[in-house]
């Protein structure tokens, strides 16, 4: 077993206390959970992911966790609730987190016109570098026909 049972009760307790901080570590601070309720998402290697950031707009808390077997960023959304969970490019291009109050970044709002406009990028862009990438493709891709 991880903690004998020969273990005196204070040792136990403390190897047990050090084995939590090591699993749910962080890189600067651990989270404020907004909520008692509150997930901590796990890797694809079944331990804790490494809590990075958090910030808060009105009642929404966003969460940035690390995935320590692959770098994959996880995102964990809270409005007195869990209200989604998952790999940070899924949730942040999910627009009905709009109608949650949940600030999604401008290159998925951005896209979210062009599509409106009849322009299809290849994606959804999260990030301006890929939007403008996407833009680009799409271009070229027009270009050459």
């Amino acid at each position: 077993t991880l903690f004998p049972e020969n273990m005196k009760k204070g040792e136990r307790k403390k190897a047990i206390k050090a084995r939590i901080r090591e699993l749910f570590s962080y890189e600067k601070s651990y989270p404020h959970w907004q909520y008692v309720q509150s997930d901590w998402p796990f890797g694809k290697d079944g331990l804790p992911a490494v809590f990075v950031s958090q910030k808060t707009a009105g009642s929404i808390t966003e969460y940035l966790f690390r995935d320590r077997s692959d770098g994959a960023e996880i995102i964990v959304i809270q409005d007195g609730e869990i209200v989604k969970m998952g790999p940070t490019k899924e949730v942040l291009s999910d627009l009905t987190m709009l109608e949650r109050g949940a600030m999604l970044p401008q290159a998925v709002l951005l896209n979210r016109e062009l599509e409106k406009k009849g322009i299809k990028l290849p994606g959804i862009p999260v990030t301006t570098d890929e939007c403008v990438e996407m833009l680009m493709e799409r271009g070229s891709s027009h270009e050459s026909n």
